[in-house]
């Protein structure tokens, strides 16, 4: 009777909101609502989820990033190659031939680079801006320059022909980004559409 009657007492003069191991109304009241074991696990299995997911994108990345430089380096070796191996073509060729054989070389890198571009996943914008500025302008430089030495060549060998830079510069470059504006035009349709639906 003295124990019980000192735990009562004990309670009252220290403000205690418990009484004999049991929750009083006011304890329930300032506890909050109370939540269910299994929605607490789910909530934390979402987060843990939400966590994995963010991980694997931050590893994916990585991996992404080499395989988008390794390609701008592969893309530009290739561009060098193409560019000396066209010199003497330029030299014999007349203009209209010539000009089929820009095009054609532009087309078939313009679809190698946006394959490799385009399949590669977690790639920022920033990415794509910088890669649609910086390959066709290595592109035009390696044109320009090829069709300059072809002309300095044409002149030793002293071969009345020359060839206006400019131009067969301007439609490589145009020809080359072609497949890979088509390819971005159509993403961002497909994300437009997903967002309306």
């Amino acid at each position: 009777m003295k124990g019980k009657k000192g735990l009562k007492s004990r309670g009252k003069a220290g403000g205690s909101t418990r009484l004999a191991g049991r929750r009083t109304p006011k304890a329930k009241a300032m506890s909050g609502p109370s939540v269910p074991a299994n929605e607490i696990s789910e909530r934390a299995l979402s987060k843990i989820n939400v966590l994995r997911a963010s991980r694997k994108v931050d590893f994916a990345r990585t991996p992404n990033n080499i395989v988008y430089w390794s390609t701008l380096l592969l893309l530009l070796i290739c561009n060098l190659v193409v560019s000396v191996v066209l010199i003497p073509f330029i030299i014999v060729l007349s203009g209209f031939k010539f000009y089929l054989l820009i095009i054609f070389f532009a087309l078939i890198f313009g679809f190698l680079f946006n394959l490799l571009i385009m399949d590669i996943e977690h790639i920022e914008p920033g990415h794509h801006i910088f890669a649609i500025i910086f390959i066709p302008l290595l592109a035009v430089m390696n044109i320009f320059i090829m069709v300059s030495v072809s002309n300095k060549i044409a002149q030793i060998l002293s071969m009345l022909k020359y060839q206006d830079p400019f131009m067969p510069s301007f439609v490589y470059s145009f020809v080359f980004l072609l497949p890979y504006t088509i390819s971005l035009a159509k993403k961002e349709s497909k994300k437009d559409h997903s967002l309306h639906v």
